[in-house]
């Protein structure tokens, strides 16, 4: 599972999994500003609060008070099922977000408005989710490789890869394949392809 690995960048600082099941948040310097316990998946939302899964559910740490509940498992079983567990999310804006809900054998693609769900795709595996500045979503999905979603939830179209980043303005992402760089634009299900092999990628903003 993607999200308890993987770290989760902001401007001013980083999130990212520790030793044990743990979240460090970083400063841009590198320095641990702080800590959080038994969590993982960490994910920032646009305001930027901090959030995390915790035992299955969403928990936010907001800049003042306690840390609390924002997806509960009641949530969860709602949208999806009875024992339905959080794996990661990606934010739209400060309300709505993209999230991976594992349910018995499945990994259940789910778009959240506050606690309130709705289910879009199904897969044996659904992880990495990239979110444009639209709300589209591209996501490694099993046997698919990146499948892109539009903000309604409609799946587009799916380009073999590894690795993807949207470009700064939205619109158009690049994925990493084996053999090439595929550059997508899913809302006009058109792909354009560079014979470069690379494994990772990140879209950088022009200066």
């Amino acid at each position: 599972m993607e999200g308890c690995t993987a770290a989760a960048w902001r401007s001013t600082a980083t999130a990212r999994p520790s030793a044990g099941t743990a979240v460090e948040v970083l400063t841009r310097e590198g320095a641990v500003a702080s800590r959080v316990l038994d969590a993982c998946a960490p994910a920032w939302r646009p305001d930027g609060a901090l959030t995390y899964v915790r035992d299955g559910e969403l928990w936010l740490r907001p800049g003042e008070g306690p840390d609390h509940v924002v997806i509960s498992g009641r949530d969860l079983a709602s949208a999806v099922g009875p024992r339905a567990e959080l794996e990661e999310v990606a934010w739209v804006d400060d309300r709505r977000l993209w999230a991976v809900v594992r349910h018995r054998r499945e990994a259940v693609l789910v778009r959240f408005h506050d606690r309130i769900g709705s289910v879009v795709f199904r897969a044996r595996a659904v992880e990495g989710l990239r979110v444009d500045r639209d709300g589209a979503l591209a996501a490694r999905t099993a046997g698919d490789g990146v499948t892109f979603f539009d903000p309604a939830g409609r799946r587009l179209l799916s380009v073999s890869g590894e690795a993807v980043s949207w470009a700064p303005a939205g619109h158009v992402a690049a994925v990493a394949g084996r053999r090439e760089i595929a550059f997508v634009a899913p809302g006009a299900r058109r792909v354009e392809r560079l014979a470069l092999v690379a494994t990772d990628l990140e879209w950088l903003p022009s200066r």
